[in-house]
């Protein structure tokens, strides 16, 4: 693989002063190495927050989405629903003026229950599955994972986008979904190899392939995605692994579910359907560059780590 193109900064885009945080380090370990083995000549930007403090990571998603060369922003940290992230969602859009951006979003390792900024439908939340390989490395059986967070938001409402898999009024989670069991997980580099699950593997390995789709539009001069979540859901079924086993607190089954939202996915289909036109679904029936700003595994804001 080619050396990684890495930048860091702290949320005011000078560089980071201190030793950092150990528990979070692990985090944006398994971010960048993950998301440059999905995406190998992405640039990576990394944006550490001064602390776990819901201000301080909302000042550094803020710093990131203003980034002119920015397009997809991996968060692999979650809070508890509260009254007023609705006014938050703001930190989640893309500036006037700038390209468009995806922001991609851990849905929490908890099982069942709704998480912030996971919740927003200005992000692609994605859930986690538990995915068993070959005896030669290939694809096997996949189901839900115990820890995959999903369910309706309890502020957010429905966005239209969603209309053709639900109508209860409001928000659901997660979108899509991605190995995250720790036992199927991630063999991650820190100072020694350690074995690393959670959804917040998933949200940088999904960013990767937006990023790839965001190259691909480019050589066929097209613009950028904006909001991919709102595109995921006018791609065909075959773009996905229908993952129908698998019990979180809610139960997986056929389709859209809230374990795992549409599906793990089927990528070099996802990455070729996200890098040709297509037209935010607004209800009906189915017919670059990363950020990581935050940061054990799904790290918790308003906490220490």
């Amino acid at each position: 693989m080619p050396d990684v193109h890495l930048e860091v900064v702290n949320q005011g885009g000078s560089a980071p002063a201190g030793p950092g945080d150990a528990g979070w380090a692990v985090e944006t370990a398994l971010d960048v190495q993950y998301a440059h083995a999905v995406a190998p000549e992405a640039k990576i930007l990394v944006v550490e927050a001064n602390s776990a403090s819901l201000g301080d990571l909302s000042a550094a998603v803020d710093y990131a989405r203003h980034r002119p060369e920015v397009s997809v922003i991996s968060l692999s940290w979650g809070t508890a629903e509260f009254p007023q992230e609705l006014s938050f969602d703001r930190f989640l859009t893309t500036p006037a003026g700038h390209r468009g951006l995806t922001f991609v979003a851990a849905s929490g390792d908890g099982g069942a229950g709704t998480l912030w900024p996971s919740a927003s439908p200005n992000v692609l939340s994605v859930g986690g599955t538990a995915l068993a390989l070959t005896a030669s490395g290939g694809y096997g059986a996949e189901v839900g994972w115990a820890g995959s967070g999903g369910g309706l938001s309890v502020f957010e409402r429905e966005p239209a986008f969603q209309q053709v898999v639900q109508s209860s009024g409001l928000r659901s989670t997660p979108d899509v979904a991605y190995d995250a069991a720790p036992e199927t997980g991630f063999r991650v580099y820190r100072g020694g190899w350690q074995t690393v699950g959670g959804t917040s593997a998933g949200a940088p390995q999904w960013a990767g392939l937006v990023a790839l789709a965001e190259e691909k539009r480019a050589a066929r001069g097209l613009g950028p995605l904006n909001q991919a979540q709102s595109l995921v859901y006018g791609l065909p079924a075959s773009d996905f692994h229908d993952v129908t086993l698998g019990y979180s607190g809610y139960f997986a089954g056929p389709g859209y579910d809230l374990v795992t939202g549409r599906g793990s996915p089927v990528a070099d289909r996802v990455i070729n359907d996200l890098s040709r036109p297509i037209t935010p679904h607004l209800g009906g029936t189915f017919g670059g560059r990363f950020v990581f700003v935050g940061g054990l595994p799904y790290r918790v804001a308003g906490t220490t780590a």
